[in-house]
């Protein structure tokens, strides 16, 4: 009876091991998945149009759910929040020095498709940002400052 008891005992506490194990592990996955947007972006694409020459467009995403960068005219500022490959921003707050037409043509359609992104794909080094029906708006790829 007594060993029946340290038995039962020995199993459930590696059961509740085991289970505390797995929860941690899978936090750790979480909060891993969570920093892959962290960094700095070169915009390569809007709405399969490249980004004019010179003038690049960047998403800087800082660690305090900031996204920042330029739209290849203005500067923009703005929030955002990410779970798993969901991905909310808030409408962006920009600098409003005039460019010239195309610029500023860019610039309208930048900042139109970053409202409009709701998830992402992240392929070796290149971000793909999608919105809900899954046509890419935006595609990036990693910047790594040295």
């Amino acid at each position: 009876m007594k060993l029946c008891k340290v038995f039962i005992t020995s199993i459930l506490a590696i059961v509740m091991l085991s289970n505390c194990s797995a929860r941690q592990s899978e936090e750790s996955v979480s909060v891993e998945n969570q920093k892959v947007l962290i960094g700095q972006w070169q915009v390569i694409t809007i709405k399969r149009q490249n980004v004019i020459a010179q003038h690049s467009a960047t998403l800087i995403f800082a660690d305090d759910n900031t996204l920042m960068g330029t739209t290849g005219c203005n500067n923009f500022r703005t929030s955002f929040t990410q779970e798993d490959s969901k991905l909310t921003i808030a409408m962006a707050a920009t600098t409003r020095k005039m460019c010239p037409g195309k610029l500023m043509a860019q610039e309208s359609s930048f900042l139109q498709a970053l409202a409009n992104i709701t998830h992402f794909k992240l392929n070796e080094h290149q971000l793909e940002l999608l919105n809900k029906e899954g046509n890419t708006i935006f595609t990036a790829k990693k910047i790594y400052l040295k």
